[in-house]
């Protein structure tokens, strides 16, 4: 629990990990407050334990649907590339949009996750609703 004093924040990747050691090298040493940054790397659906932020491979394309159940009511910022990741039930998905990164967010996912999203991110977001729609 990152409420928790100390305890760390755990940025996980499942699927392909697209980012690798840089990754690793960029947040050693970090902290957000008094709480060390950390990765952890999934590589099945079922491995996923404590993570706060979730960043879900493309690798991972069939098996999004059973992804998002599983996190459901989970405090878990789910982010992707995916085509249709927001739409799917993720709460950020990246879209690439005239040369530039665009993000697409879904506010019920966050909801249903127990997450509230600053203004600051949610100005320039597209905001889609949930899985389905």
């Amino acid at each position: 629990d990152p409420s928790d004093l100390g305890s760390p924040i755990v940025v996980a990747v499942v699927g392909s990990d697209p980012f690798g050691p840089p990754v690793d090298d960029v947040l050693r040493g970090e902290r957000v407050k008094s709480h060390p940054l950390i990765v952890r790397r999934f590589q099945e659906i079922g491995q996923i334990t404590d993570c706060h932020f979730l960043f879900v491979s493309r690798s991972e394309r069939t098996r999004l649907d059973p992804i998002v159940q599983m996190l459901k009511g989970r405090n878990i910022l789910t982010v992707s590339d995916l085509e249709g990741f927001a739409s799917e039930g993720g709460v950020i998905g990246f879209v690439l949009m005239d040369n530039k990164i665009r993000l697409r967010v879904n506010l019920d996912a966050a909801h249903e996750a127990g997450l509230t999203l600053s203004s600051k991110l949610l100005r320039p977001a597209q905001i889609v609703g949930g899985a389905g729609q």
